[in-house]
């Protein structure tokens, strides 16, 4: 009886560790994002200088909030014609609907960058814990967060980020599905991440 209150008790202290080491990696992960976020969003009106590229990928999602159609507006005022764009479908749909939500600006569509480096820092660190550990998760997402490109990236009115975001998460979905040999877990990840050239053909 005594040896079974002991083994219960140790039992019990193992499970609360573990809950506190959890919890523990998760306060440190927001931590590192409410040091980053502050320091992000205090120059996010005036750095980058706004730029041609900006202005054209947010018109799109503009003109596809007011018209239904993602066109360029500045082509038929410049070159009389509407020249129609689809080679970031994804990230124009998703602008749009950010727009819708938040309002139309510079600092609302560099937001929207914003939201992506904060699910692809999250989705890095639960990269970086399935294949390492907890701690590379966390050091993963610390070294990507303060990354001067992904300031860049964050900054800046373009689908880049998103396309950052979405590769992680193919990559996270594809590392789940070989841990645990899910062939039709492996196949739909390379379906996700075929979609990606939705978000921008570049990629």
């Amino acid at each position: 009886h005594q040896n079974q209150v002991l083994y219960m008790t140790a039992t019990r202290r193992t499970d609360n560790f573990t809950l506190f080491r959890r919890r523990s990696v998760w306060i440190m992960l927001a931590i590192i994002v409410l040091v980053w976020l502050p320091l992000s969003l205090y120059s996010i009106d005036s750095y980058p200088a706004p730029n041609g590229d900006e202005a054209w990928m947010g018109s799109t999602a503009v003109a596809l909030l007011r018209t239904g159609q993602s066109e360029v507006p500045i082509y038929g005022k410049v070159e009389g014609l509407f020249e129609s764009y689809s080679i970031w479908r994804f990230y124009t749909i998703g602008l749009a609907q950010f727009f819708r939500l938040v309002g139309v600006g510079l600092v609302q569509a560099r937001l929207f960058s914003v939201l992506a480096t904060l699910i692809g820092a999250i989705g890095l660190f639960l990269l970086g814990k399935s294949l390492y550990g907890e701690f590379e998760g966390i050091l993963a997402s610390a070294l990507y967060l303060f990354s001067f490109h992904t300031l860049l990236a964050s900054h800046t009115v373009r689908p880049d980020a998103w396309v950052n975001a979405g590769g992680i998460a193919g990559l996270l979905l594809f590392a789940r599905a070989k841990a645990t040999r899910n062939l039709g877990g492996i196949f739909w990840a390379g379906v996700f991440v075929a979609f990606i050239v939705d978000i921008y053909v570049v990629a």
